[in-house]
């Protein structure tokens, strides 16, 4: 599993400068979901290897890519969607709130520590990337094809993006481009996520869940 978040991670990451990281850019449904991809993925290696120049040492390299995910991962994933598959609907709707709320900062916490540890070990590899043009089955939702090539390996990735009002703008909803799943050659990340913690879920409900996923980002440190 950590290899497929590397893979998707790499695609995922936003171009912002690694300096001074820009605000959250809005992405409206009504903009090419494959372009927004694009967008978020373009240099980030080139970037960040300047960047890791400048910052020298592990910590402050690790603490940094930490926090360009935050800014530029995290609000583009639907992380309330994602828990509510990965815990099932019976686990979720049974949860108390501030359980919930605990559970989804756990997720998030460990996508941003995964991130981190992934841009340390792929500083020096160097990975093509080609988006292809979105395909909208359903309304309000699309689906994205990456190709990830590193060396002489070649993956799909497909991004799973659905319409969401979650914006605010000028005191208006807007509907943004959310991404709640993410495939690797057919495999869904979703599903083996769920798989991999359905025992935890089923003996120590959403607490349990929690404490788990913390105690797995707590030994990246």
């Amino acid at each position: 599993m950590r290899y497929f978040t590397a893979l998707a991670l790499l695609v995922l990451s936003n171009s912002y400068a690694l300096a001074q990281p820009k605000s959250n850019q809005i992405y409206k449904c009504s903009t090419s979901a494959t372009a927004m991809l694009e967008e978020m993925s373009n240099s980030l290696i080139s970037e960040y290897r300047l960047e890791q120049k400048k910052l020298g040492n592990t910590s402050r390299i690790k603490s940094y890519a930490e926090v360009v995910t935050s800014r530029a991962l995290l609000p583009s994933l639907d992380a309330e969607y994602m828990a509510k598959q990965i815990v099932g609907r019976y686990h979720w709707n049974s949860a108390k709130t501030k359980d919930k709320e605990a559970f989804i900062d756990a997720y998030k916490n460990l996508v941003a520590r995964e991130y981190s540890d992934f841009l340390l070990k792929s500083s020096e590899t160097d990975s093509k990337l080609k988006f292809y043009p979105s395909r909208r089955n359903t309304p309000g939702q699309t689906v994205v094809l990456a190709t990830v090539m590193n060396g002489e390996k070649k993956n799909t990735l497909g991004f799973y993006l659905h319409c969401v009002n979650n914006t605010m703008v000028d005191n208006l909803p807007y509907k943004t481009w959310m991404i709640y799943d993410i495939t690797l050659d057919n495999i869904s990340y979703l599903d083996q996520f769920k798989v991999a913690v359905s025992s935890t879920v089923r003996n120590s409900g959403l607490p349990g869940l929690t404490k788990k996923i913390n105690e797995i980002t707590a030994k990246k440190d």
